[in-house]
């Protein structure tokens, strides 16, 4: 299904559009990226450009009005710019207003000119939420032609009486095969104002009472008819369900409010510009920025998204077959990246050192076609950081680290729905934290694998941590080893975590909540724990550490520590070895509590099936 078959329909209006933008500024048609010298901070904040494109593309003008483009498409790395990028000028009805009071709850907002009311974008919620529900195909993971974030018609809020946006992006449910609009609100506060009086207004539906989850966040809401309150007092993600009379959460109507620490951001950019060297520092002021992609070419670089930033990712290619995805390709795009991928990730970085990634700022990337790019790829790097950020509906793996070192992924949010759109794949990654993230995704969310590499046997993933993350997963896999095991993994802890909600079950046997699945490769894992995890429900199996690989498998997957894990799953977890090669599993239960019960060496059989020889659960 061709992209431009899709948006026939507008192709005239935009045309003229385009033609009166051209005119109006005397610009040449032909010339849709001029260069821009500088970085783009200067390109964009302060308009330095040297040269300024008169027109966009069709795709940037299905959703905005007339905009002036500016290109930062540079051809050198020198300097510490960015190249290969394309954004637009901040349109001016950004509602952003910058707060420098530390004291003050600052919400962060997005930008009016592409984040508008859904009925604004030509949908109702109903039809804009069913956008989410569409099969495992070329076509029904296409990108769209309207943006994937919306204001939430669900709730409006307030915190200690300031007003803060509540936005919302489809997100599907495997329950009843059905889309539902995930809501969130995101607000930044200092230390000294970490007293919060919530309060939410819900529009348009009826319930019982109100959850906050995960429930070690100590937050019980109280409700009187439409409306929810509650008192936070510390910093991380709620995430607020309404329930029906028997106290069941629901998977539609959910909000997400990150609660993050206040940034002077003018002071931190001021910071790491004396650090890095102001040419190095690429700043998106708040506004809506059409973007191609970006490559970093420069070791010890930055690039800073402010409060209020929206990158959009443009469709430049159109990606409907396997075909297609195996044969276009982008000049340049191979060398970008450490798999030699023929197109460029949203955001990549290569063999280089020291790349941070950090703001409040947000990743749009619903306009692609699936395949068409791979989300945020650092391969080869030592000190890859992201902190901060919102990504939504990336059309395939989210953040991705490939033979990196010594990273730092926090307070991020991820949602989407695509097929293969994984959350956090840290893969041949050695010293690796992932902290106070929340993913609702189409594939698995919190994982590591071990893929192939020129330098087999030493490209392992080795001294990993996940804390204080919350998944929820309606497509494949929560926390956990998943599939690729090329290489060995060990010393992998996943710790202070929780589902919400795992519904996914077209193959009880590789999908779970906590799991390692080992299906490719020869590696062994050993040496991971999973410890204070909550998973409320499960539709299928809550553990599952299995092997299943269909030939001969020599794989050893030993201690493996389960302690101080509580669930709730329809189905048993999961014991498996294959018959064929010299393959194990030993697993070990400390205070795991299954529907309620305890899990002892008395009644394990009960809660766990052992499938296969070499199956070794022992219970404290």
């Amino acid at each position: 299904m061709n992209r431009k078959k899709r948006i026939i329909a507008g192709f005239l209006s935009v045309l003229m559009i385009s033609m009166f933008c051209a005119c109006s500024s005397g610009g040449d048609q032909s010339d849709l990226s001029g260069a821009v010298s500088g970085n783009m901070e200067s390109s964009v904040i302060a308009d330095q450009s040297t040269d300024v494109a008169s027109s966009v593309g069709i795709d940037s003008m299905t959703e905005s009005q007339e905009k002036t483009a500016v290109s930062s498409r540079s051809s050198t790395a020198s300097g510490g710019k960015v190249s290969n990028t394309i954004q637009e000028k901040p349109s001016s009805s950004s509602s952003i207003q910058t707060q420098t009071d530390p004291n003050k709850i600052v919400p962060v907002t997005l930008p009016t000119d592409r984040v508008k009311t859904i009925s604004q974008l030509g949908y109702t919620a109903d039809t804009y939420r069913a956008k989410a529900v569409q099969d495992a195909s070329y076509a029904g993971n296409a990108g769209w032609n309207v943006s994937s974030l919306a204001i939430s018609p669900d709730y409006t809020m307030t915190v200690n009486g300031v007003n803060v946006p509540v936005y919302c992006t489809p997100v599907y449910v495997a329950t009843g095969n059905c889309g539902a609009l995930q809501s969130f609100a995101m607000i930044d506060v200092s230390d000294s104002n970490l007293n919060l009086s919530v309060t939410i207004k819900a529009n348009g539906f009826t319930f019982s009472k109100a959850v906050v989850q995960p429930s070690s966040l100590g937050v019980t809401p109280s409700t009187s008819g439409q409306t929810i309150t509650s008192t936070i007092r510390k910093y991380g993600n709620y995430t607020y369900l309404v329930c029906d009379s028997n106290g069941n959460g629901s998977q539609q109507h959910a909000l997400v409010l990150a609660v993050r620490t206040y940034v002077d951001e003018d002071a931190e950019i001021a910071e790491y510009k004396a650090k890095y060297g102001a040419n190095n520092v690429t700043v998106y002021d708040a506004g809506t920025h059409m973007v191609d992609y970006i490559h970093i070419k420069n070791s010890n670089s930055m690039i800073y998204l402010r409060r209020g930033s929206l990158l959009v990712m443009k469709h430049s290619m159109d990606i409907d077959s396997d075909n297609d995805n195996q044969n276009k390709y982008e000049s340049g795009a191979a060398s970008s990246n450490g798999w030699g991928m023929k197109r460029y990730p949203v955001m990549t970085v290569n063999n280089k050192n020291n790349i941070q990634i950090v703001g409040r700022g947000t990743i749009d990337g619903g306009q692609l076609d699936w395949h068409e790019r791979r989300g945020i790829m650092a391969s080869n790097c030592d000190g890859f950081t992201i902190d901060g950020i919102n990504i939504v509906n990336f059309p395939e793996w989210g953040v991705i680290t490939y033979i990196c070192k010594n990273v730092s992924i926090k307070n991020v949010l991820l949602f989407g729905f695509k097929t293969n759109s994984d959350a956090f794949a840290l893969c041949n990654t050695q010293n690796a934290t992932v902290t106070n993230c929340f993913a609702r995704t189409g594939d698995d969310m919190f994982e590591v694998k071990t893929l192939g590499s020129g330098n087999m046997g030493k490209d392992v993933s080795k001294n990993i941590t996940y804390t204080d993350c919350v998944a929820w997963g309606s497509k494949a896999r929560a926390f956990g080893i998943t599939g690729e095991v090329e290489q060995n993994i060990s010393d992998v802890t996943f710790k202070d975590c929780a589902v919400i909600f795992r519904d996914a079950t077209w193959d009880n046997s590789r999908l779970g909540s906590l799991v390692i699945i080992v299906e490719v490769g020869s590696g062994n894992v050993s040496n991971v724990t999973f410890e204070n995890i909550q998973v409320y429900n499960d539709a299928g199996r809550a553990i599952n550490i299995s092997i299943l690989k269909s030939g001969e498998a020599n794989n050893k997957i030993d201690n493996i520590v389960f302690r101080n894990v509580s669930y709730h799953a329809s189905a048993k977890s999961r014991l498996c070895t294959t018959k064929s090669g010299n393959n194990s599993v030993s697993a070990n239960f400390q205070n795991v509590i299954a529907n309620s019960n305890t899990i002892t060496s008395g009644n394990s059989a009960a809660y766990v099936l052992f499938s296969g020889p070499n199956s070794k659960l022992t219970v404290k």
